[in-house]
C-alpha cells in the first residue's frame, strides 16, 4: 500500500527498470536535520590569533550583541528565504537558541537562491553568503586552513558543513563561519537498497553534499563507492541519469526536493516521496505516499507480478479459446455429430472472462518478496547536540570534537 501511479504507464515501465538513482538528503535521510555544530573563524586573508579577537570586539562595537549571537541572528535571517531542510533547521536553531535573548530574526532583502550552490543577501546593512565552498571562493571569501579542518572533521562523521560569510561595508574585516548539520538514515534505507541490490538493479546515489559526507552516507545504506557521486547540481544530476540511458539502462530516479525535479523528469521512471516538494511531486510518476523507501522496492514488485499476471491471463485466455472454438466450429460433427448450443458456448465465453478477472483480483493479496522479513518502524531522529559556537582562530581539540 502508499504507492499512488499516474496511469498504467508507470507500472509498464517499472517492470523494466535496470538502475535507480537516489537522492540523499530528505530521501536516503530521514530530512529531519538539526544542527550539530556552528563554528565562526577569522577571515583566511587575515592573521591568525589576535585578529580574531580584534574581529570579534569589533562587531561586538557596533551592536549589543556578541559576535556569535549576530552572526547566529544574520544567518538565521539569510536563510529564512530558502525552503532546503538545510536552511529550516538552521532558520529553527537560530530562533530557538536567540528565543531567550528575545531576539527576532530579521528580514533579508535582495536575496538571490544559487540552485545547488547556496544563497546570497542583505540583512540589515550587512552582505550575507551562505553555501559551498565554490561560492564563498566566487565571492572572493576563501576558507582559513582552521575552517577547513574543521570541516573535514565533521564530513568524515556524515555532518553536511555549510559554510557563511558576514561582510559588514565599512566594518571589520569579514567574518566567516561554519555549519554542520545531520539527519539521520531513514531505518528501512538499508533493507531497501540491499533488496534492490538483490533483485539485480544497480543502486546508484547522486548528492549535492560533499564527497566525505555522501560516502560516509552510502557507506551506511549499502551503496557502492564507485556509485556515489558528490557535488552534483540539478544539472549534474540530469547528465548522469542521461550517461545511464545511454548505456541502455531503464532508469528510475528517487527524490524529494526541488534540486531533484529536473532529473525527476529525465527519468524513464521518476520516484517522489509523498512528504517532498510539490514541484518533485509533480514531476515523477509515481508517489511514495509513506515516507518509507521500501515503498521503492514494493511499486516495482506489483510492476513485475502485474506484468506476470498479465502475460498468464493472456495465456489462460488464447488456451481456453483454442480449445473451446473448434468445439463452436462444429470439429466433432463429421465423427459424433456434435454441435457446441450458441447458449453453451457464451456461457463457456463469459466463464473465460470471469477466469481472467478471478486470476486478476488475487493480485490484491500479492506481497513483494522479503517485505515480510523487514520490520518497518518510524525513523528515529538525529538527537539534538547542543551547539558548539566559540571564535575559533585555530582549529584546536575542542573544534574538532565540536
Amino acid at each position: 500500500g502508499g504507492v499512488l501511479t499516474r496511469g498504467g504507464e508507470p507500472l509498464e515501465i517499472a517492470h523494466s527498470v535496470s538502475a535507480i538513482v537516489f537522492d540523499k538528503t530528505g530521501t536516503l535521510t530521514t530530512g529531519d536535520v538539526r544542527v550539530q555544530a556552528l563554528r565562526l573563524f577569522e577571515h583566511a586573508a587575515h592573521a591568525m590569533g589576535a585578529a580574531a579577537e580584534a574581529d570579534a570586539a569589533a562587531l561586538e562595537s557596533r551592536t549589543s550583541l556578541h559576535a556569535h549571537q549576530l552572526a547566529l541572528r544574520l544567518l538565521g535571517a539569510a536563510e529564512s528565504v530558502s525552503e532546503h531542510p538545510i536552511a529550516r533547521a538552521v532558520v529553527a536553531y537560530a530562533r530557538l537558541e536567540l528565543s531567550g535573548a528575545e531576539l527576532p530574526l530579521p528580514n533579508a532583502e535582495d536575496a538571490q537562491i544559487l540552485i545547488g550552490m547556496g544563497l546570497r543577501c542583505t540583512v540589515e546593512g550587512a552582505r550575507v553568503v551562505v553555501g559551498t565552498r565554490e561560492l564563498l571562493a566566487s565571492e572572493g571569501l576563501p576558507i582559513s586552513a582552521a575552517a577547513e579542518l574543521t570541516a573535514r572533521v565533521l564530513e568524515a562523521r556524515a555532518v553536511t558543513v555549510i559554510f557563511f560569510a558576514i561582510i559588514i561595508p565599512g566594518g571589520p574585516p569579514p567574518v566567516c563561519g561554519l555549519v554542520g548539520v545531520a539527519d539521520a538514515v531513514k531505518a528501512d534505507a538499508k533493507a531497501a537498497v540491499e533488496a534492490l541490490s538483490a533483485s539485480g538493479i544497480e543502486v546508484w546515489m547522486c548528492s549535492g553534499d560533499n564527497e566525505r559526507t555522501a560516502r560516509a552516507v552510502g557507506a551506511q545504506v549499502g551503496i557502492a563507492t564507485d556509485r556515489v557521486l558528490a557535488g552534483l547540481k540539478p544539472q549534474g544530476k540530469v547528465a548522469h541519469v542521461k550517461a545511464l540511458q545511454a548505456a541502455g539502462k531503464v532508469v528510475a530516479m528517487v527524490g524529494d526536493g526541488i534540486n531533484d525535479a529536473p532529473a525527476l523528469s529525465q527519468a524513464d521512471l521518476g520516484i517522489a516521496l509523498g512528504a517532498g516538494t510539490d514541484i518533485a511531486i509533480d514531476s515523477a510518476k509515481i508517489v511514495l505516499m509513506r515516507n518509507s523507501l521500501m515503498g521503492v522496492y514494493a511499486a516495482l514488485q506489483i510492476s513485475k507480478a502485474t506484468f506476470k499476471r498479465i502475460k498468464l491471463n493472456f495465456v489462460w485466455a488464447f488456451g481456453f479459446n483454442l480449445v473451446s472454438l473448434p468445439f463452436a466450429a462444429g470439429v466433432l460433427w463429421p465423427l459424433f455429430h456434435v454441435l457446441l448450443p450458441p447458449e453453451l458456448a457464451a456461457l463457456v465465453m463469459a466463464s473465460s472472462s470471469v477466469c481472467v478477472i478471478m486470476s486478476s483480483l488475487l493480485l490484491r493479496n500479492f506481497k513483494p518478496v522479503g517485505m515480510q522479513s523487514v520490520g518497518l518502524v518510524e525513523a528515529p531522529t538525529s538527537e539534538h547536540v547542543p551547539l558548539a559556537i566559540a571564535m575559533a582562530p585555530t582549529a584546536d581539540k575542542a573544534a574538532l570534537h565540536a
